[in-house]
């Protein structure tokens, strides 16, 4: 009985793998990560409501475990993939018909614009304001900084990124 509910956790997460690349493509209304979400709740409640009509007893966690383990990794991977500067900047380079280019122009073609938006969130939230030629933090934006280093600071997370470990960060400091 165990190995089926193993069973109906693989073959529910084979479902949700496949079907989210076809709703991604597909013009709907809300953005990716939530449609990632709402596929990976509804394929499992929709896997489990079959199991228990198709398998009478069949235990509950160890298909539940795997599939949102295998949820979890497929979404580490795609955040990876869906928003890496690095990997933009690299598919921007090698578009290029030199494959090059400096470092201003890697900044307007990759960077500028991602960072204005993520700016203009912060404003609209009313984390920052402007002012003069910069920004300034909000007493809500320092208690949303406050509460960010306190997770950082409980997971023990000194920095973040896929490529360096804390020994290659103070190399490149030295």
């Amino acid at each position: 009985m165990i190995l089926t509910s193993y069973v109906f956790g693989l073959i529910a997460f084979v479902i949700y793998a496949t079907l989210v690349p076809v709703l991604l493509r597909l013009p709907l209304k809300i953005g990716p990560i939530v449609t990632n979400v709402l596929s990976a709740v509804t394929v499992h409640i929709v896997a489990t409501i079959t199991s228990i009509f198709l398998v009478n007893g069949m235990p509950y966690w160890q298909g539940a475990a795997l599939y949102w383990f295998g949820f979890m990794a497929y979404m580490y991977f795609f955040g990876a993939f869906y928003k890496s500067v690095s990997l933009m900047i690299l598919r921007d380079l090698s578009s290029r018909p030199d494959h090059s280019a400096s470092l201003a122009e890697i900044y307007e073609s990759c960077v500028k614009s991602d960072f204005v938006r993520r700016v203009h969130i912060l404003v609209e939230s009313g984390q920052v304001e402007r002012q003069h030629d910069g920004f300034i933090i909000t007493p809500a934006g320092r208690k949303t900084a406050n509460r960010i280093r306190a997770v950082q600071r409980l997971f023990g997370i000194e920095f973040s990124g896929l490529y360096l470990v804390p020994q290659d960060r103070q190399r490149g400091s030295s």
